[in-house]
């Protein structure tokens, strides 16, 4: 039962239109797959490009702002007002106007405040600064309305205090929902959005800390570190992924796989039903004695006599067309057709030459063997049996394997072993 049931699974196997049905459902599979993870790995580069472009953006503003800030301190710093008067207010509203990121000036002391904008509240200064260093002290979130046209950042200098707006952050790279600027502190452990939402920081889902690359890419959000000088801050840029969003173009490349996907199964249903054909008309080939052995003269190049032949195997048509060995040997070989044949060329080959062969000694032929010839010792038994039917000298015969298959070379030599003994060349 179970070698019936084996067959039938077998032949079903073998069917050119199940063939080509797997080949189509398998290519048009990959192809699809192939094309989509093409697809995201491209969204994923326009990710990260377009977020390493607004880090670089961001950074370069960053480096503007923070540089007109810290030369308008040095400018109040060396100015020698240090009360608020009209004279004081007029010099802040100067460097306002002096300073295109000055979006407020102050001056403070212990008992009096005032600023360029009096008729507004003033900067939020109750709180220690964020980032004291040996000049300049930095706030790194004054405010957490969304108004532009409120101070984000200020930085401090003695009894000074100047600030810039959030729209002067914001006029270089428009944040998308979810996004947002952070100044890390405290070695990594606390961060301060500067702009956007508050972040989860360190981030919860897995991420690569520690690597040298600034754009770190998450299941969820892209992470950009921007190159700093100063090691207790560092500039986070954090922005939410788009998601599987499938690209217009796999929309194309999906009926494109589609379609080649069935052109590759029309090709192996062709190619199937092709090598059936071939291998029925082998069969039939055989049995109605349409190969033939034809022989090709080997040469001494130094006596220029002709010391023997090879055996060669051709298939004619019955309409007169040949077919070529290199298509019809492999399908034997597969088959196991290929020793038929290969007793059929040594059995005709002794036919047709044993009386020349007898003749001349010293002639002699050689025969190729196929990989699964040599792999079994039947091939020497069927050898010394013509042999001695057709009184041939063994010598007279050689045998050539040839490189289509792989070849046990310990089995190989067991085989050609007798054969040598016997005196056929192997």
């Amino acid at each position: 039962m179970m070698p019936a049931a084996r067959e039938r699974l077998r032949s079903w196997f073998y069917r050119p239109w199940f063939l080509a049905m797997m080949a189509a459902v398998l290519s048009a599979t990959l192809l699809m797959a192939g094309s989509l993870f093409m697809a995201m790995h491209q969204v994923e580069q326009d990710e990260s490009q377009e977020m390493n472009a607004q880090g670089e953006r961001f950074l370069a503003r960053l480096e503007q702002l923070f540089g007109q800030l810290r030369e308008s301190l040095d400018d109040l710093q060396a100015q020698p007002l240090r009360t608020c008067d009209d004279e004081m207010i007029a010099t802040l509203q100067q460097i306002s106007f002096s300073y295109r990121f000055v979006y407020e000036a102050a001056y403070m002391d212990a008992a009096l405040i005032c600023s360029n904008r009096p008729r507004q509240e003033g900067l939020s200064v109750v709180r220690p600064p964020d980032i004291k260093g040996p000049t300049y002290s930095y706030w790194l979130n004054t405010t957490t309305e969304p108004d532009e046209n409120r101070a984000a950042l200020m930085l401090g200098r003695g009894n000074f205090r100047v600030a810039t707006s959030r729209g002067h952050l914001t006029d270089m790279v428009d944040l998308s929902p979810g996004s947002s600027l952070l100044v890390v502190l405290d070695h990594g452990t606390r961060a301060i959005p500067v702009l956007g939402v508050e972040q989860a920081w360190p981030p919860t889902e897995p991420w690569p800390p520690m690597s040298g690359d600034a754009l770190q890419v998450t299941h969820s959000r892209l992470i950009y570190r921007m190159p700093t000088h100063n090691p207790e801050y560092q500039l986070v840029l954090i922005s939410p992924r788009s998601g599987m969003h499938v690209p217009a173009v796999w929309w194309w490349l999906l009926p494109a796989s589609l379609a080649l996907g069935a052109f590759v199964g029309f090709l192996v249903f062709l190619l199937v039903r092709q090598r059936q054909s071939l291998d029925a008309e082998l069969h039939g080939a055989i049995r109605r004695g349409e190969l033939q052995v034809l022989y090709q003269p080997i040469f001494d190049l130094d006596s220029r006599h002709c010391v023997g032949a090879e055996a060669l195997l051709r298939w004619r048509r019955p309409d007169g067309t040949l077919t070529s060995p290199d298509l019809f040997i492999p399908m034997a070989e597969n088959t196991g057709q290929i020793r038929q044949m290969t007793d059929f060329v040594l059995q005709r080959l002794l036919e047709q030459l044993g009386q020349l062969l007898r003749a001349n000694p010293q002639l002699y032929i050689s025969v190729n063997l196929a990989a699964c010839d040599v792999m079994v010792p039947r091939i020497g038994q069927v050898m010394a049996r013509l042999l001695t039917l057709h009184r041939v000298a063994a010598k007279q015969i050689a045998f050539e394997v040839t490189e289509r298959g792989l070849i046990d070379v310990v089995v190989a030599g067991k085989t050609c072993k007798p054969c040598a003994m016997s005196g056929i060349r192997c």
